[in-house]
């Protein structure tokens, strides 16, 4: 069950890459039967695929509460925890192969309201958790946890530590 995901999220990823047309016709039932597993009764998910920046699928199944039988709907708002991180850093890396961006780049290139921390964080120290930026699930709830990672960031005024030497930073 978790392979036939993996399968569909790397083909649409792929195809999508690619340029090719691989979802441009109704694609819904071809998904609903990769996700028959999933019922009402039972964990599910949402698989969403977009191409060109348009939607062109977004469907959802089984339980987000099995306690509740609250079904999943394509408006549920999941914790992404660790889950998200290596699709992110395999885009950023789709992305440094196309010579798009490159790994030594400035994240304020991409990210130009992030504060100046008068230290230079580069984007292959955002992948792998060495920038000294706050992991954001760490101070949400400071702020009554209903901020948005984003917001969280642009609010740090200090790093956690140096990245040059790993030391804690002065105020943090």
């Amino acid at each position: 069950m978790k392979q036939q995901f993996f399968f569909l999220l790397l083909a649409s990823a792929i195809g999508l890459h690619a340029g090719t047309s691989a979802f441009a016709q109704d694609k819904t039932g071809e998904i609903d039967k990769v996700f028959g597993w999933a019922t009402a009764t039972g964990p599910g998910c949402v698989c969403a695929v977009s191409q060109h920046g348009k939607v062109i699928a977004n469907r959802a199944y089984g339980s987000a509460d099995l306690e509740r039988e609250v079904p999943i709907t394509t408006n549920t708002i999941f914790d992404a925890g660790s889950l998200t991180k290596q699709f992110v850093a395999a885009a950023v890396l789709l992305l440094v192969e196309e010579k798009r961006l490159s790994l030594a780049d400035d994240v304020h290139t991409y990210i130009p309201e992030l504060p100046d921390y008068k230290q230079k964080i580069k984007i292959d120290q955002v992948l792998s958790h060495t920038s000294g930026l706050r992991d954001w699930t760490g101070i949400s709830p400071l702020a009554g946890g209903t901020t948005d990672a984003l917001t969280l960031v642009l609010r740090q005024r200090g790093l956690a530590y140096d990245k040059e030497d790993g030391k804690p930073m002065k105020g943090c």
